[in-house]
């Protein structure tokens, strides 16, 4: 601040404007802030701000919409997976002791799917090249026996916020 004639002036600071929402993300004391991308700056000066700092709702609106367009597309491509899989037989269990494509030492094709039982144990459900069929697997099983393929699986599912090339 300086001084004018006795009084005390406000400077002015340059107004920065948002160019775009990157991610966001939740503190551990539940508050949430967003990455921003500024207008004229590169995404190396991005910033994480606080929610009620901001002043951009047209933005936000926009970044939730993407968010929302992005996990719908998520589970069309889940369905469509699901589809392709689907078609074939299901190979059942008839016995907690029944040898499973890993216990045979089958080739895995593809994780198709991940899914949760009725006691909480996770399993994928997993087509073998030496099967025409698909059948559940304990993903402890899986991470043992497949670790490379379990992780491409998750990793395949994730999404990251992207930085914009300049």
């Amino acid at each position: 601040m300086s001084r004018k004639r006795g009084k005390r002036v406000r400077e002015e600071l340059p107004e920065y404007q948002v160019e775009s929402v990157v991610t966001h993300r939740v503190l551990p004391n539940g508050r949430r802030e967003f990455l921003l991308k500024w207008e004229n700056f590169s995404s190396a000066s991005n910033t994480w701000e606080p929610e009620e700092h901001l002043q951009c709702e047209k933005l936000l609106r926009d970044y939730w919409k993407r968010k929302e367009d992005d996990r719908e597309e998520e589970e069309e491509e889940e369905e469509e997976t699901m589809k392709n899989y689907g078609d074939l037989p299901f190979k059942e269990k008839n016995d907690e002791n029944d040898e499973d494509g890993c216990d045979l030492g089958y080739t895995l094709e593809k994780i198709v799917g991940v899914t949760e039982d009725d006691n909480g144990e996770r399993n994928f459900l997993v087509k073998w090249k030496e099967e025409n069929s698909t059948e559940f697997v304990p993903t402890s099983k899986m991470n043992v026996q497949f670790p490379q393929a379990v992780i491409a699986f998750y990793e395949a599912k994730l999404s990251f916020a992207t930085e914009d090339k300049k």
